[in-house]
């Protein structure tokens, strides 16, 4: 794979099995956010290729307006959700590509790779 990933996950055991895919499947760096805010903190430090985006950040936030903010940018994402569909997303983003949790390399690199092959901001 060879990108720079940005990963948004607010549960710590779920970002280090993540981070461990991400390296399987060759990334060559991972940056790790468990906030919105830490996301975009990310984000202007150095723009990822790529960005998995836990849908939940747990409460009532969720990853959306970091996505947007990657779209805008051009960056392709996907998300991660443990619930059954997409309805939680808005409209503009029904066509962004989705893995399920919980999941594996395998899983997350056929998504990934769904992403990478979509238009630019997903």
């Amino acid at each position: 794979m060879g990108l720079r990933v940005l990963l948004v996950e607010d549960q710590l055991v779920i970002a280090l099995e993540a981070e461990a895919c991400l390296a399987d499947l060759g990334a060559a760096a991972v940056d790790t956010a468990a906030t919105e805010r830490e996301a975009m903190e990310a984000i202007r430090r150095a723009a990822p290729d790529l960005a998995v985006l836990d849908l939940n950040l747990g409460g009532a936030s969720t990853s959306i307006g970091i996505a947007r903010e990657l779209a805008k940018r051009g960056i392709r994402f996907i998300f991660a959700t443990g619930y059954g569909d997409g309805s939680m997303l808005p409209d503009d983003m029904k066509d962004v590509a989705i893995v399920r949790k919980p999941y594996n390399a395998w899983m997350l690199g056929q998504v990934i790779e769904l992403a990478l092959k979509a238009n630019p901001a997903g």
